[in-house]
């Protein structure tokens, strides 16, 4: 415990310490030049009458002239001080150097998508020079991945009920959804890596939030559908595999709506497994495979998944019965995953530079006061195409010349599997 004395003995009666919305500064001397936050009450005319009426009495009782005048000195500048830390217009202005943003991060699990996402939003930030004014401390970084139900919930109460935090942004779907439901405060949100906010519920439109306390990017136009189309342009295969776990945010994330469309209008079947556990872990995935393989599918997508990442697992087995069984794989989000595995590659959404500098703005204008309902979400995504040729010769597939010519990345080999 520190030694020095309480705040609230140096006040008189009609200052009292709080964190109401105006706040100034009164410094108690300490060290480390702690600073402590007070709110001023209107001054009443019987203390302050009194407080002069103490200076007089002071200075009458003093029968040295010089000491008089020194302690009535000393103690004008006393009032002088506490009346000027009284104000809110001498506090230190929000969003600088010395008293920068407090921006929470929230995660339901470890997933490689996020890692990036946060990466290239801080180089965005550092890029537009706003890394010195907003920070993100350590007891606002939230990571639910080991943590029960009733502890996640519990840390997000927590989280939402502290008044020093300025935003939150949440990565991914489900961190959303659980913020959102328990934000009881009102506090500003901005939400990161969701697939599908529209689907998911999370705003009403491309154009429109319809929550005054958050906001996200949407793509003109949604990337599912033309990931889905751009795959069956290339092969036109016949019989889609696809593995979610059985909940709402998994559907979104995966893609499911999109898929089920894309294979309405384009004619093809699309073989899906629901039995992914909610860790979608590496097991459960191959147990889902093994489902599929059964099917007799033709072609695999590789969503976005826990179980995909290739940080935590090795997908040698998992993609060697792929090849086993001549079924075409296609991977959205991680380029990574067909350099090393995949046929196809279609990488979007937060992975591109222009995003997450969107994303940036959109927090700036958030910490400034801007109504996050009035912030632009509508955005263009630039996707990227990777092609794996090594795979093409595995699997006998012959690749059209335009396919080619308008890939963004040829890969040469298969180095998962060997």
């Amino acid at each position: 415990m520190s030694n020095f004395p309480s705040p609230d003995s140096f006040l008189p009666p009609s200052l009292s310490l709080a964190s109401a919305r105006d706040r100034a500064f009164f410094a108690l001397g300490q060290p480390n030049h702690a600073l402590v936050s007070i709110k001023a009450r209107p001054f009443q005319g019987s203390w302050l009458a009194q407080y002069f009426k103490g200076l007089l009495l002071s200075f009458s009782f003093s029968k040295n002239l010089f000491w008089g005048a020194f302690i009535l000195t000393f103690l004008s500048g006393l009032a002088l001080g506490l009346l000027a830390g009284a104000f809110p217009a001498l506090a230190q202005e929000k969003g600088t150097a010395q008293n920068p943003y407090k921006v929470a991060m929230v995660q339901a699990y470890d997933l490689w998508a996020y890692d990036e996402t946060m990466r290239l939003f801080s180089e965005a930030l550092l890029q537009l020079g706003l890394s010195r004014i907003i920070t993100f401390p350590r007891d606002m970084v939230q990571n639910w991945s080991d943590l029960s139900e009733e502890e996640y919930l519990e840390q997000v109460r927590n989280l939402m009920a502290r008044e020093d935090c300025d935003l939150v942004i949440t990565l991914g779907t489900k961190a959303t959804r659980t913020i959102l439901r328990n934000n009881n405060a009102g506090k500003k949100v901005l939400g990161m890596a969701i697939s599908n906010p529209v689907s998911a519920g999370f705003v009403k439109n491309q154009n429109f939030s319809d929550n005054p306390n958050f906001t996200t990017i949407v793509f003109e136009e949604p990337p599912g559908l033309s990931m889905f189309e751009l795959f069956h342009s290339m092969f036109k295969f016949k019989r889609l595999g696809i593995l979610y776990p059985d909940n709402d945010d998994a559907r979104s994330y995966t893609f499911i709506a999109e898929a089920r469309e894309v294979a309405r209008n384009r004619g093809f079947d699309l073989i899906e497994y629901d039995g992914v556990d909610l860790s979608e872990s590496l097991e459960s995935c191959q147990t889902g495979l093994d489902y599929l393989l059964t099917q007799n599918i033709d072609s695999f997508y590789v969503p976005t998944l826990a179980c995909f990442d290739l940080r935590k697992n090795n997908l040698k087995s998992f993609y060697t019965k792929l090849y086993d069984n001549n079924v075409l794989s296609m991977s959205s989000e991680d380029r990574e995953q067909t350099k090393q595995y995949a046929l196809l590659g279609y990488v979007f959404s937060e992975f591109r530079t222009n995003v997450a500098k969107f994303q940036a703005k959109q927090a700036l204008d958030i910490l400034q006061g801007v109504s996050p309902a009035e912030i632009p979400m509508k955005t263009h995504f630039d996707s990227e195409l990777t092609l794996n040729l090594a795979a093409a010769e595995k699997l006998g597939v012959n690749l059209d010349i335009s396919f080619l010519v308008n890939a963004d990345v040829l890969f040469l080999d298969l180095p998962g599997l060997n």
